[in-house]
């Protein structure tokens, strides 16, 4: 069997006693009728959990549906959405999909820090371009996928700041796991939208559940976009179990964190290893002395799945790793030992 750290995935599913709750409550689910997550409640739950009103959330059929309606909907066909470079690939794809261009700002390797000064002006520039036209669009993953690292908040607020009305958005996939928010800024900026998602400490990747904190004229603007019924009745009544749950799940992140801080020393101390980024989520990115991609084809000759991103020049020497459980972390590091020892 494949030990898959490839994917950002919790290593754990949720508790069989919870599991076994959460199917009682399933034979009580009308599967014949369509169900919005306001009728079910769920919003209600998120927002709960966020500490807003219902209708500053969007519920979405995970956080990829979530991004891919956001910018459909707030950049848009002759939009733009700028992005520091390397970040998430679905940003790309989603301006794509919409018909909106992408603008790339370069965070310089090797520990690729988010460049204020040249983000604005790509932001003033594209908005000057999109008067007329579509929006502008700034997404910031916070902490960042792939490197593991945060941007300070500043940088946040003086994108918010600029003229030109751009939207924000700033993807917290990792909140549970780095605590790190800028939820606290959504009264006082209406260009703000925040994403976040079940897939990560929650234990939800395969029932897919995402959302939006956003002001409620945002969030109007992205129901425009939204597909009838969205979210299966499962994934909503899943969703509100875990929600209940949430101190749990919150501990839980709490612990992947301190997985990922212990396997950061091992890899740092490892030898044939040449840099290890800083983390603050359940992967960590580092660079080996071997190639890349021929560390990646061996460890996967001996059953593990690393991430390498080919198609990314910038990244074209480092491999990402998620967090298994201390167990898998260590069957990895092992075997990655080996690799980096091999001929």
């Amino acid at each position: 069997m494949l030990l898959r750290l490839d994917r950002n995935e919790s290593p754990l599913d949720i508790d069989p006693d919870l599991k076994r709750s959460l199917c009682r409550q399933l034979e009580a689910v009308a599967f014949n009728r369509y169900c919005r997550p306001e009728e079910s409640g769920l919003t209600r739950a998120l927002a709960a959990y966020a500490g807003v009103e219902p209708d500053w959330v969007f519920p979405g059929n995970g956080a990829d549906e979530v991004i891919a309606v956001a910018v459909r909907a707030l950049a848009g066909p002759g939009g733009r959405v700028v992005i520091p470079s390397p970040t998430f690939p679905m940003y790309g794809r989603a301006a794509g999909w919409a018909g909106a261009g992408l603008v790339e700002v370069l965070s310089p390797p090797p520990l690729f820090p988010m460049q204020t000064r040249l983000l604005a002006e790509a932001v003033n520039q594209m908005s000057s371009l999109t008067a007329g036209t579509g929006g502008t669009l700034v997404i910031i993953c916070r902490p960042n996928n792939p490197t593991g690292h945060s941007c300070g908040i500043e940088l946040i607020q003086s994108l918010l700041e600029l003229p030109g009305a751009p939207v924000v958005a700033v993807d917290e996939a990792y909140f549970e796991v780095s605590g790190v928010t800028v939820a606290a800024l959504l009264p006082r900026h209406p260009r703000l939208v925040v994403f976040r998602t079940l897939s990560k400490a929650f234990c939800m990747a395969g029932m897919r559940l995402g959302y939006a904190l956003a002001h409620p004229e945002l969030v109007r603007t992205m129901n425009r976009y939204r597909l009838s019924f969205n979210i299966s009745v499962a994934t909503q009544a899943a969703a509100m179990t875990m929600l209940k749950e949430s101190p749990g799940f919150l501990a839980l992140g709490r612990r992947l964190r301190e997985w990922t801080q212990s396997l950061h020393g091992q890899l740092s101390g490892m030898a044939g290893i040449v840099r290890v980024l800083p983390s603050e989520t359940n992967f960590i990115l580092f660079a080996p002395e071997k190639a890349a991609g021929t560390v990646r084809d061996e460890l996967l000759q001996r059953g593990v799945v690393v991430r390498y991103y080919a198609d990314i020049p910038a990244l074209q020497r480092y491999l990402r790793v998620s967090t298994g459980t201390p167990e898998e972390n260590a069957t990895f590091t092992k075997i990655l030992a080996e690799v980096l020892a091999s001929s």
